[in-house]
């Protein structure tokens, strides 16, 4: 990650017993690097290949630290199935969003907790 991607948002989600996240690469807007903390119940990451679909499941335990960058940010898609969260989770998300600077200041959203 370079100064001129700085982490400029913040995500924080609420996954209840169940819920998990469909397959997704997450979009070039968002920078190069992607880090996350992973809170509550235990999860496992999948991690596909997009071109060979070799596939790797990654353990997220609670306060574990997830970085994405370099290939497995660009060329690996990740889900979460929900079938392996059995307790709530959170996970909070810092990310460079890219179409901040043409905002003409920080912006914020607040969701339902």
């Amino acid at each position: 990650m370079n100064r001129q991607e700085e982490l400029n948002q913040c995500s924080v989600q609420r996954y209840p017993p169940g819920a998990g996240i469909g397959v997704h690469v997450d979009s070039v807007l968002f920078g190069d690097t992607i880090l996350g903390v992973s809170l509550g119940a235990p999860a496992t990451m999948r991690f596909r290949h997009k071109t060979t679909g070799h596939r790797y499941d990654v353990s997220l335990q609670p306060c574990s630290l997830l970085v994405m960058q370099g290939a497995v940010r660009f060329e690996w898609s990740h889900e979460i199935p929900g079938a392996s969260i059995h307790q709530t989770r959170w996970s909070v998300i810092w990310r460079h969003y890219k179409g901040a600077e043409q905002r003409n200041g920080p912006t914020e959203t607040l969701g339902q907790i």
